[in-house]
């Protein structure tokens, strides 16, 4: 599990952003066009459509309130909230979590990069990308930064996305020198993700 101080410097910017996501019905704001699919991203699982509001999850997903993913097995779930749930890795260097909250007006974009500003004080904070990108066909927003904890380097990709009314996120934060398999269980979870 991630060290309190780092956690809370984290939460306290996904709690930011889940405030002020979102745009009028639904759209994000991002603006007329919205950028290419960036790596990291990814499309909709064969067969799910467009994963909006009432798309069917692939089997074998967990239903939580308001979507439904397929989290990795054998990690520990922790609900914040019934709209924000967490799963950590057995050996705690890794933390997937998702979450929502209803859509608000203007730019998703320019949104977040208020709240990056207020992430200047986490400890050895580092933005690697903050830009605009597609997730299942829909504008999105993609932000990855590196930070410190206990003296170790830590990552983090927070995906932005909004859907049938609801703003959502879907986060991982990991040990640096795990990234590999940290993407690749975050790629299974994002492939499964479906806004209910």
């Amino acid at each position: 599990m991630l060290v309190a101080v780092a956690l809370a410097a984290t939460a306290a910017v996904a709690a930011v952003m889940i405030a002020t996501l979102g745009g009028p019905g639904g759209d994000t704001g991002g603006g007329p066009t919205a950028g290419p699919t960036v790596a990291g991203t990814s499309r909709p699982p064969s067969g799910a459509g467009s994963n909006g509001p009432n798309a069917t999850p692939p089997p074998g997903s967990r239903n939580e309130t308001g979507f439904a993913w397929t989290p990795p097995k054998g990690w520990t779930r922790s609900a914040k909230s019934p709209s924000n749930v967490h799963y950590h890795s057995p050996d705690g260097q890794q933390e997937i979590a998702a979450s929502y909250a209803l859509v608000r007006g203007g730019d998703l974009l320019a949104q977040w990069q208020q709240a990056e500003q207020g992430s200047q004080d986490v400890p050895g904070y580092r933005k690697e990308r903050l830009e605009r990108t597609t997730f299942q066909d829909r504008p999105a927003i993609i932000w990855e930064y590196f930070f410190t904890q206990d003296g170790r380097s830590w990552r983090a990709r927070q995906l932005g996305f909004n859907a049938g009314g609801k703003s959502y996120q879907v986060n991982i934060w990991y040990a640096a020198d795990t990234r590999t398999e940290a993407l690749r269980a975050y790629e299974r979870v994002t492939d499964s993700f479906t806004p209910l």
